[in-house]
């Protein structure tokens, strides 16, 4: 997502930068999603239905998306588009900081733990 205003900064079209922003997004969820399996710490009936929902979702919004694309004709729709994930993204950042800085203040601990009762 980082690199989404470069690329279009650069004169990348708008639906090449958002084919690069979610294939590094793939990447970056998809090395996670085997640290915590390496950890044998991901229930993977939970792993198994979040993957599924996320196809689903992905195929309905590329094909949504595609639609709205082709009726207007204006690729900028991927640029508001992008901005507003990157909002969003930054909005939950924010509010995961503050929950790590609570978290630190009250003595809990950080490091790798059971997700959804993973490898249980």
């Amino acid at each position: 997502m980082l690199f989404a205003p470069l690329l279009l900064e650069f004169g990348v079209s708008a639906e090449a930068t958002a084919a690069t922003s979610n294939v590094l997004v793939w990447l970056g969820s998809s090395s996670a999603t085997m640290a915590w399996w390496a950890e044998d710490k991901l229930n993977l009936q939970y792993a198994s239905a979040y993957a599924l929902l996320c196809i689903a979702g992905a195929a309905l919004g590329l094909s949504v998306i595609g639609k709205l694309l082709k009726a207007t004709g204006h690729p900028s729709l991927l640029v508001f588009l992008l901005a507003c994930i990157m909002g969003g993204g930054a909005l939950v950042t924010a509010l995961g900081t503050l929950g790590v800085v609570h978290d630190y203040r009250t003595g809990h601990t950080e490091g790798f733990h059971p997700f959804c009762g993973g490898g249980q």
